[in-house]
């Protein structure tokens, strides 16, 4: 029998490595040709919660206009926002400890 924290353990680590794939922080796959620096990857991270809002903003204008009638899917768009915001002040609160 599987114990729970193996399975646990092992569904955090594929967790870990699709998420490393995703943002680009995948170590196997960067070869010294095209690997990013530090800025690169900020920059695209601000460019992603910049695209959330966007998105998010638009929902809302659309949602009051009538142009939309699903509230879920507008919601689903405002915690994605909040999501994305929410982990780039903690990053950057973070930078400012250190």
């Amino acid at each position: 029998m599987i114990s729970t924290s193996a399975v646990n353990t092992s569904n955090l680590e594929n967790y870990q490595k699709s998420l490393a794939k995703v943002t680009g922080f995948d170590q196997t796959a960067k070869s010294s040709k095209n690997s990013a620096t530090f800025s690169s990857y900020l920059n695209k991270a601000v460019s992603g919660v910049n695209q959330k809002m966007v998105s998010m903003d638009k929902a809302t204008d659309n949602m009051i206009s009538g142009k939309e009638n699903d509230l879920g899917n507008v919601m689903v768009k405002m915690t994605e926002a909040q999501l994305s915001k929410g982990s780039t002040l903690n990053l950057s609160k973070l930078s400012m400890i250190n």
